[in-house]
This record gives structure tokens, C-alpha cells and sequence, in this order.
């Protein structure tokens, strides 16, 4: 084959292969990528592999962003330090000083807490709890559902008085019509 044309390579096999970002932050769905021997790139990944993952490519902004996590692969973040291992010794240290220092704030806001009652005791005084009414409550109620009953009775009584105008908006709408009617036989006759 001469240098100038194209030359044609056979792909027989294949491997998966499983993409990850640097920080270890993103990783890809496993693939199967076709074993091509002397491409121009170590790997060449196609739309089938953007599709599968979810990426989209904005040219402009130079980004290929993953939909679902949002994780942009062109402009990755930086990787957030890992806290210091412990040891399980150590761990139960600090949830124990944890816990004294919650059990010192209580007491400090407990101690606040009566203090400040001893200083305004008629805080401490409340309005006497008055016994349900039953006879007052069936009153009430009763009145509630006669004036529930004179709005229905209002709703249908506004109801028939505007179909009584509609019909009438009607009649006055054929009026000029009908007085011309009556003066032209009155006028025939």
C-alpha cells in the first residue's frame, strides 16, 4: 500500500473496559471497546459511549458533563482531602468528650433555665383551663348550619333570578325587532 491511501484494519476482538477519573470522583459504566492495532489514539471513545454514560458535549464551553451526577470531565474539581484515619480507641475518645461537653452545656442552660424563673415567677402563673361549654358548643352549632342553610337558599334564588334576567336579556335583545313587526301590521291592517 502506498502512504497516501487510507489503510483498512479487521477488529476480531474486544475487551471491557471501565473508565475512571483521576480523583477517582467519576467512573464509567463498563464498555466493550474493539481491540484495533495502529490507531493514531491509545483509545477512541465514540457516541455510543457518551450515550451509555450519559454525557453531553458543549463545544463551546470546552465541557462534557455527565447528567446524572453533573461531574464535568474536561474541568475536573479538585479532590476533597480524606479525613485523618482513627483508630477505633481513638474514635470512642472523641465521642465521649463529645458527650461531656453536650452533658456540660445542659447543665450550664438548666442552671440558666432557673434562674431566670426564679427572677419572673409569674411566668409560672397560667390562665385557669375553663371545662368545654357542651350546651354553648351545640348552640353555636346550630346557628352555624341555619345560616349555612339561608346561603343555599340564597345560591338557589340567585340561580333562578339570573336565568329569569338571562331569558330576559334575550327578549330585550328581539324588542326593536318585535315593535317594528307590530307597527308594520298595525300600519298593513
Amino acid at each position: 500500500m502506498s502512504k497516501g491511501s487510507p489503510q483498512i484494519f479487521t477488529a476480531s476482538s474486544y475487551c471491557k473496559v471501565g473508565l475512571e477519573d483521576p480523583s477517582g470522583a467519576w467512573s464509567s459504566h463498563s464498555v466493550r471497546a474493539l481491540i484495533v492495532p495502529s490507531l493514531c489514539f491509545p483509545m477512541v471513545l465514540g457516541i455510543p459511549f457518551l450515550v451509555h454514560n450519559f454525557l453531553v458535549t458543549d463545544y463551546s464551553s470546552r465541557t462534557v458533563m455527565d447528567k446524572t451526577s453533573g461531574f464535568d470531565l474536561m474541568n475536573p474539581s479538585a479532590p476533597c482531602p480524606h479525613p485523618p484515619c482513627t483508630s477505633p480507641v481513638q474514635h470512642r475518645c472523641q465521642i465521649v468528650a463529645t458527650y461531656e461537653e453536650t452533658l456540660e452545656l445542659k447543665k450550664t442552660i438548666h442552671l440558666e433555665f432557673k434562674g431566670y424563673m426564679r427572677d419572673h415567677p409569674n411566668l409560672l402563673l397560667s390562665d385557669p383551663i375553663h371545662p368545654i361549654d357542651v350546651a354553648a358548643a351545640v348552640h353555636a352549632r346550630v346557628e352555624e348550619l341555619s345560616e349555612l342553610e339561608c346561603l343555599a337558599k340564597l345560591r338557589d334564588v340567585t340561580i333562578t333570578s339570573f336565568h329569569l334576567i338571562s331569558s330576559l336579556s334575550c327578549l330585550i335583545f328581539y324588542l326593536p325587532y318585535l315593535i317594528s313587526c307590530l307597527i308594520l301590521s298595525y300600519i298593513v291592517t
